[in-house]
């Protein structure tokens, strides 16, 4: 834990800083929940998401005052007007996309974005893991990937509902993490192969027994 902090400071990622810190708060709002989840009724549930919502819209209101105690802008480092660039190239292609890892292997892609945005250096992701999925496999293999990556979600989401533990919340911490992470990096169709093994692990081990394989052993 504390290598991975070491190295979480190092990367000097405001990314990794975000997803550290929410990360940080599930955890602690999770066990809190598990010692009074007993205690807890309907109003206290819905006071809990009324004050997320006004904390979600303060957060976008004063975006730039947050991002900048990062030394980070609104752009977010130049992803907003290259997803937008992107957005063009997925609508030549919606359906079935480019073919997986096709398009950053096309060097005119690659240097015309970089001329476009004004970078130093040529486009080789989409900094985004479904935009990557939209420019890779097009919309049916994201809503593919999307009912897979939701009953993973879900799975988890039952599994802590009915151990309450904060070991059994591992999953749904995992689940936050894909989602967190793959805003600003590209998770499931590029490097992070590991993110991809471990929801597949996850899905398998959280598949609810059978009643009659249950009986059988």
């Amino acid at each position: 834990y504390v290598l991975s902090l070491v190295l979480i400071i190092k990367a000097k990622s405001a990314a990794g800083y975000i997803i550290f810190i929410f990360l940080h708060a599930a955890v602690l709002f999770s066990a809190i929940w598990i010692r009074f989840s007993r205690s807890l009724k309907p109003a206290h549930y819905y006071s809990g998401l009324i004050l997320i919502a006004i904390a979600t819209i303060v957060a976008f209101l004063n975006l730039d005052i947050l991002l900048g105690l990062f030394n980070r802008n609104t752009s977010l480092t130049g992803r907003i007007p290259l997803w937008g660039e992107l957005l063009g190239l997925i609508q030549q292609r919606p359906w079935v996309g480019y073919g997986f890892g096709a398009i950053w292997t096309i060097e005119e892609v690659r240097t015309s974005l970089q001329q476009t945005l004004g970078w130093l250096y040529p486009v080789v992701i989409a900094d985004n893991g479904f935009l990557d999925l939209l420019l890779h496999v097009g919309m049916i293999g994201l809503v593919l990937f999307l009912a897979i990556w939701f009953l993973a979600w879900r799975r988890s989401f039952q599994h802590f509902l009915q151990h309450r533990s904060l070991l059994d919340f591992f999953p749904m911490v995992f689940m936050l993490f894909t989602l967190l992470g793959n805003i600003s990096f590209s998770f499931f169709m590029e490097t992070e192969s590991y993110i991809w093994m471990m929801l597949i692990a996850f899905l398998v081990t959280l598949t609810p027994a059978k009643e009659n394989l249950t009986r059988g052993f």
